[in-house]
C-alpha cells in the first residue's frame, strides 16, 4: 500500500515547481519504475490492482493538461515512454488471453504459450477485456501522435482524433457498463458502471471542448495543438472537461485501495451482516460514498489548479476600471 501511495504523491509533486526540474523528472521516473516492478514481481500484487492505479494516474494527467489545452497533447519524449508502456501492458492483456500468458502473481512465475482455439473456448468476460484492452490501445496510439510536430498541428489528424478518441471512451465505457465475472465469494461492489458513466461524461466534455476551440475567434486557428485561448468561453469549458477528468481518477483511486487492496473490510465490513457496526452499510451506498469522495478530491484538484495560474495584473477592479467599463458602485 505505501509503495502505491508513494507513487500518486510522485504524481501530484510532478505538477508542483518540483516537477519541472529535470532531476526530479528522473528520479521520480526511476522510483515508480521501481515501485511497479517491486509491486508486480517482489510483492506479487495482482496486476488488475495495479492497472486500476495506472488507469487512475492516466485519467489525473489528462484533467492536469485539459486545466490548459483543449486536448491532451505530448511533446517530451519521457511523456511518449509513458504511453508506449501503457501500450505494452495492455497489448500483453490482449496476447495473455490469445497468444502467451505471464502470470507473476502467483507462487511460481508462469509463462507459456497458448494453445489453438483457446480464446474461442475462454470465458466471455475475458473476450470483453480484450476489447477493452484494445480500445485502450487505440486511444493511447491516437494520443502518440501528437509527439510528431507535423501531425500535432495537421488540421486533418486532429479532426481524426476529434471522433477517434471519444469512440474509445465510449466503447470502454459500453464494455464496463454490464461487465461481470463469474460469482465471487465476497461481497462485489458496483464500481464498473459508475467508471463507465463518468467516461461516457468524458467524453461528451472532451468532444464539445475541442469543437468549441476549433471555431471560437480566441482559439488561434482553431488549432488544437496550441494552448486554449483566454477567452471566459473557452476557459471555462476546458475547466469543465478537466473537473469531469478528475472524478475517475480519484474514483479509481479510492476503489483500488478500499475494493482492489481489501481496505474495506479492516474499516467498513467489521462484524457479521447485521451488526450494528453494518448499519445503514449497503453496497449501493457504499459505492455512492466513494462517489461523493471523488467529486470533493476533484473539486479540490482542479481548485488547486486554478489558483496556481498566475493572475494578470490588471485582474483586480478598482473602483476606476470599474467605472471606465460603466459599472456602478455604490458608495454607501
Amino acid at each position: 500500500m505505501c509503495a502505491m501511495m508513494s507513487i500518486l504523491v510522485l504524481q501530484f509533486a510532478n505538477h508542483t515547481c518540483l516537477g519541472k526540474r529535470a532531476l526530479f523528472q528522473a528520479m521520480g521516473a526511476a522510483w515508480t519504475a521501481a515501485m511497479v516492478i517491486i509491486l508486480l514481481f517482489v510483492l506479487k500484487v495482482d496486476p488488475l490492482t495495479t492497472a486500476h492505479q495506472c488507469m487512475g494516474m492516466m485519467a489525473f494527467e489528462s484533467g492536469a493538461r485539459s486545466v490548459s489545452w483543449p486536448t491532451v497533447i505530448i511533446t517530451k519524449r519521457a511523456e511518449l515512454l509513458g504511453l508506449i508502456a501503457f501500450v505494452v501492458l495492455n497489448f500483453m492483456v490482449i496476447l495473455g488471453d490469445t497468444v502467451m500468458y505471464l502470470t507473476p502473481n502467483v507462487p511460481n512465475d508462469e509463462f507459456g504459450f497458448r494453445p489453438l482455439g483457446f480464446w474461442r473456448n475462454c470465458a466471455f468476460f475475458h473476450k470483453q477485456h480484450d476489447f477493452l484492452h484494445a480500445a485502450l490501445c487505440i486511444l493511447m496510439c491516437s494520443i502518440s501522435t501528437s509527439f510528431v510536430k507535423r501531425w500535432r498541428h495537421c488540421y486533418q489528424k486532429q479532426r481524426v482524433r476529434l471522433f477517434v478518441e471519444p469512440a474509445c471512451l465510449v466503447s470502454v465505457a459500453m464494455i464496463l457498463h454490464g461487465h461481470v465475472h463469474a460469482a465471487a465469494g465476497h461481497e462485489h461492489l458496483a464500481s464498473h458502471p459508475v467508471i463507465a458513466n463518468m467516461a461516457i461524461l468524458i467524453a461528451l466534455t472532451q468532444t464539445g471542448t475541442s469543437i468549441l476551440h476549433m471555431l471560437h475567434p480566441g482559439q488561434a486557428g482553431g488549432d488544437l495543438a496550441l494552448k486554449g485561448g483566454n477567452a471566459p468561453t473557452l476557459k471555462l469549458c476546458r475547466l469543465i472537461n478537466a473537473f469531469l477528468q478528475f472524478l475517475p481518477a480519484f474514483f479509481l483511486y479510492i476503489d483500488t485501495f478500499m475494493e482492489y487492496l481489501g481496505c474495506r473490510y479492516e474499516v467498513l465490513l467489521i462484524g457479521e451482516p447485521g451488526d450494528a457496526v453494518r448499519e445503514g452499510l449497503t453496497l449501493e451506498n457504499e459505492v455512492d460514498t466513494y462517489v461523493a469522495g471523488a467529486v470533493m478530491l476533484a473539486a479540490f484538484a482542479l481548485a488547486t489548479f486554478i489558483l496556481a495560474e498566475p493572475s494578470p495584473d490588471g485582474q483586480k477592479m478598482t473602483e476606476q476600471s470599474m467605472e471606465s467599463q460603466g459599472l456602478k458602485i455604490d458608495m454607501d
